[in-house]
């Protein structure tokens, strides 16, 4: 809301905008800071009273206000901000002199326009039937609503077009209704003139991407420069997509509206050539539009409802007059070309992809396949390209996986993959058994280490055993054991005699008469086992020592 401030250091009287996007408020006098509870709302602003504030735009805000004869318009004002700007100024006074110079029942009409309390503004009539961005949310266009909305909108731009203006941000939300659902064009903050003469020249300083990306056309996203009126045909034919489609965008390759809604081909005819590539190939202007939709709504016997009234019959009328032929013919034909490209363009994708998947080159077969997701429609054949593309990057994973290097992990004797960027570290911990490597940089092998990773790590809460704190228990008798049948081993080696008789006597003396075997059987099972017993230590103690 507009308000008046007294700065309190300074005394100085000055005008603000109170907004929720406003921060502190500055005396552009003195400097200081100055409480912003202390500002009065400013109730007029020339012969205008403010009632209430409507919206909020780039260069200023929207109020509602009465005159002194109780009438009641639309006030845009520019912001403190924007005055700050000498484009936004000229951009301001443009659009004011372009407005109150288009006097059109379908364009939004400009009152009076002046500057007061340091403020420009201009008035306009007061539209308060909403916005067409409104009624698609809504839903329920019919047909016949839909064509008296175009005609409102190609009968503004064609008057504009007919004064040489270019409005280049025709959208739902710059389409807006009155009362009697008459159809209101606005905002020309972003026209320009198109023409050959001097006085023709843009209406923005400089040939910037201006405009809402969406319903641009494709001209003007190259060559801002290059726009003609054509660019506004455009992007009503992406507005009237969105009419017939309940809200889609016709983005990339876009199917018909007629694929969404059971609605006369005709609009499939419209559509793709408002929203044709090449300007050249779009209606001419809006007149040739125009005279296309009446002819349509004859045909089809809807009266025309665009200036709020329905179309008067002449009396002398006995019967009606045959119906004129549609300006373009049936779709049906166009489609099934269409349909038929598109099945020949997939088909070559989906041979190229198979020659190079079946050749091994996945990497070539991934962007044929995810090309060909452009002009595939069948959901079934989008399954099975979506799974074509799903082998592709498994295949293409595996050979990235081969190219890494493949380690044996000395402990548990199970290979692993080492993917980690940079050199092979000194040491580092299995993925598989968890034990500390070490790893040799002259045979680039790992070797075990006695250390085993945990990779919880230890709680505080659990006392540690007595038995953790000290050795491995049993390695001290296996060392005695080991000397025991070594030094038995070598007795027997060197005296087998001595050997035989020291076994026999102490077998004799203690368990013969339970185990009622010989004496001889009983020393050749106890050499071969001692003598296996020794052959295995030795063996584990050799490939412990050796690393590997």
């Amino acid at each position: 809301m507009l308000r008046q401030i007294i700065c309190q250091y300074c005394g100085l009287d000055f005008e603000v905008f109170d907004s929720p996007e406003a921060g502190k408020i500055f005396c552009p006098n003195c400097a200081n800071e100055i409480d912003s509870k202390q500002a009065q709302a400013i109730e007029t602003l020339g012969n205008y009273r403010l009632v209430k504030l409507l919206g909020q735009g780039g260069m200023g805000q929207v109020y509602s206000a009465v005159d002194p004869a109780n009438n009641v318009y639309a006030l845009k004002v520019m912001t403190h901000e924007s005055l700050e700007s000498p484009d936004l100024i000229e951009r301001f006074e443009r659009e004011m002199a372009i407005m109150a110079g288009l006097n059109h029942p379908n364009i939004v009409r400009v009152i009076d326009q002046g500057s007061a309390s340091s403020f420009k503004y201009f008035v306009m009539e007061l539209v308060e039937g909403g916005t067409l961005r409104q009624v698609i949310r809504d839903g329920g266009l019919t047909e016949g609503r839909i064509i008296d909305i175009v005609l409102g909108i190609l009968r503004a731009l064609g008057h504009a077009h007919a004064h040489g203006i270019i409005h280049r941000d025709i959208k739902p939300e710059n389409i807006m209704f009155d009362r009697q659902s008459n159809v209101k064009v606005t905002d020309f903050g972003l026209a320009r003139k198109f023409g050959g003469s001097s006085d023709q020249q843009s209406l923005t300083k400089t040939n910037a991407f201006m405009g809402t990306e969406n319903y641009m056309s494709p001209e003007q996203r190259i060559n801002p420069k290059a726009v003609t009126h054509k660019a506004d045909i455009y992007a009503v034919g992406v507005v009237l997509y969105e009419m017939l489609t309940g809200g889609l965008l016709p983005l990339g390759i876009f199917q018909p509206p007629s694929c969404y809604k059971p609605i006369h081909q005709y609009w499939d005819t419209l559509t793709f050539r408002m929203l044709d590539l090449n300007p050249d190939m779009r209606p001419d202007n809006c007149a040739v539009i125009i005279e296309e939709l009446e002819r349509f709504q004859t045909h089809r016997g809807e009266p025309s409802s665009g200036d709020g009234r329905k179309r008067e019959q002449p009396a002398a009328a006995a019967s009606p007059a045959p119906a004129p032929a549609l300006p373009q013919p049936s779709l049906t034909n166009f489609v099934q070309a269409e349909n038929e490209r598109a099945k020949e363009r997939l088909k070559k994708f989906i041979n190229d992809a198979g020659e190079q998947f079946q050749a091994g080159n996945y990497a070539a077969a991934l962007p044929l396949f995810e090309a060909s997701l452009a002009v595939v429609v069948n959901p079934e054949d989008r399954n099975n390209v979506l799974e074509w593309m799903r082998l592709c990057r498994e295949k293409i994973q595996e050979a990235k996986d081969r190219q890494k290097p493949t380690y044996m992990c000395p402990n548990c004797l199970k290979p692993f993959l080492w993917s980690e960027p940079g050199a092979m570290p000194e040491s580092l911990a299995c993925p598989l058994c968890h034990c500390i490597l070490r790893f040799d940089p002259i045979r680039k092998v790992l070797r075990k280490q006695t250390t085993i990773v945990n990779k919880t790590p230890p709680s505080t809460d659990i006392p540690v055993q007595a038995s953790q704190k000290k050795g491995m228990p049993g390695n001290l008798g296996y060392q005695v054991a080991f000397l025991v049948l070594v030094g038995l081993s070598l007795l027997d080696w060197f005296y087998p005699e001595v050997f035989e008789e020291g076994i026999g006597w102490l077998y004799r003396n203690t368990v013969s008469s339970i185990v009622g075997v010989s004496a001889g059987k009983v020393v050749l099972v106890l050499r071969f086992v001692m003598h296996l017993a020794v052959l295995v230590t030795v063996v584990r103690l050799a490939y412990i020592l050796s690393g590997f």
